[in-house]
């Protein structure tokens, strides 16, 4: 979904944005990345509930994000910045945007590398990592937590996303004077609400319920939620994150393609950069659709490759971390 609501501005420009936010389907468009960081809370609690220290906690938050970021890196600054650029490659090697590109690595995301896509709609690499450093508040949050003793207290988390909610909006209304606008894009301290969310729901998640009346109450309340002044977009990760339970409790039949294997990371990782690449081999074919569906095949297979070749192998480093017990994707 974050790829098929990147293809219209990749393939546009601004127009393609101002398509994005004035489309009838903005209340489901902004509720997909809040989905994502809840269901990432929800996830990487299990783990934290698993393992014995936070120092072991973050170790196995490095091993589980970092190879395949920093592979991801390594691959648009050496591979797709040198064959597509319009620089030459001694000025493109040389220029200070090649060397700042390889921040991501440390999540500070960089968009822009010498000289590529430069005449495209939609200049950047990679913006999908803008995501990285909330959620890189998220593992220091999370941490927080196990130090105020959420392991063994589960009312700490759902505390602490309650002062978070309380504090966002007392900022907002008596430090910035403003709310965000329902027509632009959703400001970072809400995905990491509900990321707490998430882990708060994980805490509680004996109580999720797996009918479906539920499942499309709570997706109208959110519909709603999201058609309504910026004040109430700080309450959404709450049902948000109960919605994504929820939907998980259906623990629908998995294909055969997927078993045993995470491809969420590597797509969230390559789809950007290979929706460029689309655009920029097919430059007379401005439809978002044709993009986002060859982008979409494409960086499948580099999400496979990814998890089989980087963050799999990555993986089995876990056991110097001393996990209770590991679940795959749940690490």
């Amino acid at each position: 979904m974050v790829v098929i609501i990147h293809a219209p501005v990749i393939t546009l420009g601004t127009p393609g944005g101002e398509m994005v936010w004035h489309s009838s389907m903005l209340p489901v468009i902004r509720m997909v990345i809040p989905m994502f960081f809840a269901l990432s809370g929800f996830l990487i609690a299990s783990s934290f509930e698993r393992t014995p220290s936070l120092y072991k906690f973050f170790g196995l938050r490095i091993i589980r994000i970092g190879p395949a970021l920093f592979v991801e890196t390594l691959l648009s600054a050496l591979v797709l910045g040198p064959l597509m650029t319009e620089f030459t490659l001694k000025n493109y090697f040389s220029d200070p945007l090649f060397f700042n590109y390889f921040k991501n690595i440390v999540g500070d995301p960089q968009f822009h590398l010498p000289g590529l896509f430069a005449h495209t709609p939609n200049n950047l690499v990679n913006f999908q990592l803008w995501t990285i450093p909330f959620e890189l508040e998220c593992y220091l949050l999370i941490g927080l937590v196990g130090l105020l003793g959420g392991q063994r207290y589960r009312i700490i988390a759902p505390i602490a996303m309650i002062m978070i909610i309380a504090g966002s909006l007392l900022v907002r209304v008596l430090v910035w004077h403003n709310m965000p606008e329902i027509y632009r894009p959703l400001p970072g301290p809400l995905l990491v609400i509900s990321f707490i969310a998430g882990v708060s729901v994980y805490f509680y998640r004996e109580y999720l319920s797996s009918g479906v009346f539920t499942i499309i109450l709570l997706t109208i309340v959110n519909l709603v939620i999201f058609r309504l002044p910026g004040f109430w977009q700080f309450f959404s990760p709450i049902t948000i994150a109960w919605l994504v339970g929820c939907i998980g409790t259906l623990n629908p039949h998995r294909l055969a393609v997927l078993r045993g294997a995470d491809y969420s990371y590597g797509l969230y990782l390559y789809g950007y950069p290979i929706e460029q690449t689309v655009v920029y081999i097919f430059p007379h074919v401005l439809s978002p659709v044709f993009t986002a569906l060859l982008a979409l095949i494409i960086a499948s297979v580099f999400a496979a490759f990814s998890w089989h070749f980087v963050e799999k192998p990555a993986l089995k480093l876990r056991r110097f971390f001393d996990a209770k017990k590991t679940t795959r994707g749940a690490v």
